[in-house]
């Protein structure tokens, strides 16, 4: 039994800001493929508990889908994990755009801050979360 690839397609286009069904810039294929990769590189740990005598979450045979399967309830982490690095992937290449008239100008797709919080996300699941001022009251 596995979790399809497909599954992850929503909460990564949210994460991206491409979730408008009308105009969207990644196809699903481009979609599919990068969570693929984020599962053969290695970045879906889980929880070591959860994975029943498996060393790591795989892809099954026909690449459609991730195993052993889990669910945002079972494995809170690995889902998050394919979600974020899938996330990062896109989020990274979007450049603003720029345009200006005689008395309006306009930038519209900034994405440091979208990119620093998917950073910040990861490092919290891989990591655990920083220090921060409450520790030192």
């Amino acid at each position: 039994m596995s979790i399809l690839i497909s599954t992850f397609r929503e909460p990564v286009r949210v994460l991206i800001g491409d979730n408008d069904p009308d105009i969207q810039f990644r196809d699903d294929a481009q979609l599919d493929a990068a969570a693929r990769a984020v599962v053969n590189l290695g970045k879906v740990t889980g929880d070591p508990a959860l994975l029943n005598g498996a060393i790591s979450y795989t892809l099954d045979s026909a690449t459609t889908g991730i195993i052993p399967t889990f669910t945002p309830v079972s494995d809170p982490k690995a889902w998050a994990q394919v979600v974020y690095h899938t996330a990062r992937l896109f989020a990274v290449d979007v450049t603003p755009s720029h345009w200006r008239t005689r008395a309006f100008s306009e930038t519209i797709g900034e994405n440091k801050e979208r990119v620093f919080n998917l950073l910040m996300e990861i490092y919290g699941l891989e990591n655990g979360t920083a220090c921060g001022a409450s520790d030192y009251t």
